[in-house]
């Protein structure tokens, strides 16, 4: 059954495909919970990735490292849970795999950039 359909049947309600026989489409499996369509997730993230792209625009607009990181590290923080939920579902989810793969790639970007940083804006330690 295409989206539209669903639509118009009314079996999808603020962004959760309703169904009776089948399950719901999300990798959460158990129970008669009603969760999120793909097509609503994927559009959630999305949204996350405009946004976080928008805010590193303005940061490189006005010259702000933290601006700039600021999304990433947030990004990098969120993988956490997401490498937790490998641990925990050792079946095939690939956004939990993919946050182990990005994860250490990630903190090694963050540790680059403020390293690189020769102003003195970016306050890591005590200077002498």
């Amino acid at each position: 059954m295409n989206l539209r359909k669903l639509f118009v049947s009314g079996r999808i309600s603020n962004g959760i495909v309703k169904t009776k026989n089948s399950p719901p489409k999300c990798f959460v499996a158990g129970g008669d919970q009603v969760y999120p369509s793909t097509e609503s997730i994927a559009l959630m993230i999305g949204e996350e990735f405009v946004l976080s792209v928008i805010i590193m625009l303005v940061g490189i607009a006005v010259g702000s490292i933290e601006i700039v990181l600021a999304p990433f590290i947030a990004f990098t923080l969120h993988l956490i849970p997401h490498a937790l939920e490998a641990l925990r579902f050792p079946g095939w989810a690939p956004g939990s795999r993919t946050a182990v793969l990005l994860f250490v790639p990630s903190v090694a970007i963050i540790i680059a950039a403020i390293m690189t940083q020769t102003d003195s804006t970016i306050v890591v330690g005590r200077g002498p």
